[in-house]
């Protein structure tokens, strides 16, 4: 892979493959994967500043890239400013978005893919999931990122964290399908009921021994996704086998204002 890793840190950590909701590969008609992954575009003082997430091809054996790189996600917004998600350390240690999962989604009227990633300050409440959206049913086709009114990137991981009073996270979501056809999300985050009270739980420890402590869990949970209004939604499915605590505290998390 010498047009994907260089000496310089223009490394990799998050490849994986594009599948198809049955779980078999996605292949083009010369028989090529797509796989996506994320980047270092940028650096600086000899280190890795600016981190986006592209799409390439992978030929047969899996030993060649064989197609143009295409940006899924970048750090930049249209107006050339950073989204703030990407920011690691307020922006002053630069802009990383990472984790990118595609899954292919019926959007209603036919096929496209979606891509969750996460952002840049990985040890806060604020690194979540985010999602950008494929234009047509090629992996390989032009990618929107989800925004709000402001332009910046949606946290679809918000009643994730109510439900699990998480912090670090949930972050680098994995969504796919279960032999049945249903959507889940798997991911990790830190659980704040593990951080003793007087210990920092949203940011860096102070000390290494507290550092220690910050074990991450990896959860799972049923999802729906779903265009709602031209909204896109990502909502926790309370299904039929989920306990009824389990349902009132999603509706508790989902709908805060009536609590």
């Amino acid at each position: 892979f010498d047009r994907w890793v260089s000496e310089a840190h223009q490394h990799n950590y998050g490849a994986t493959f594009y599948r198809n909701p049955d779980g078999s590969y996605v292949r083009d008609k010369a028989g090529h994967y797509f796989m996506v992954y994320e980047r270092v575009t940028e650096e600086r003082d000899g280190g890795p500043w600016n981190t986006e997430i592209f799409l390439t091809k992978v030929d047969a054996s899996l030993r060649r890239v064989s197609g143009a790189e295409t940006s899924i996600q970048p750090t930049i917004k249209g107006d050339g400013q950073y989204f703030k998600a990407s920011e690691r350390n307020s922006g002053a240690e630069g802009h990383l978005l990472e984790g990118g999962r595609p899954v292919k989604w019926w959007d209603g009227d036919g096929w496209r893919w979606l891509v969750a990633f996460s952002g840049g300050d990985y040890v806060t409440t604020r690194y979540g999931m985010h999602i950008a959206i494929s234009e047509n049913a090629e992996p390989d086709s032009k990618y929107l990122p989800v925004t709000d009114t402001s332009g910046e990137l949606i946290d679809f991981a918000e009643v994730l964290r109510c439900l699990l009073k998480a912090t670090w996270g949930p972050g680098r979501p994995s969504i796919f399908y279960d032999e049945h056809g249903r959507m889940w999300a798997l991911f990790h985050y830190i659980s704040q009921d593990q951080i003793p009270k007087d210990e920092v739980n949203d940011g860096w420890p102070v000390s290494a021994q507290e550092f220690v402590k910050r074990h991450r869990r990896v959860g799972l949970v049923p999802v729906s996704i779903e265009l709602s209004g031209g909204k896109l939604q990502v909502k926790i499915d309370p299904r039929d086998d989920v306990s009824p605590e389990f349902r009132e505290s999603i509706s508790r998390c989902q709908n805060p204002a009536q609590n």
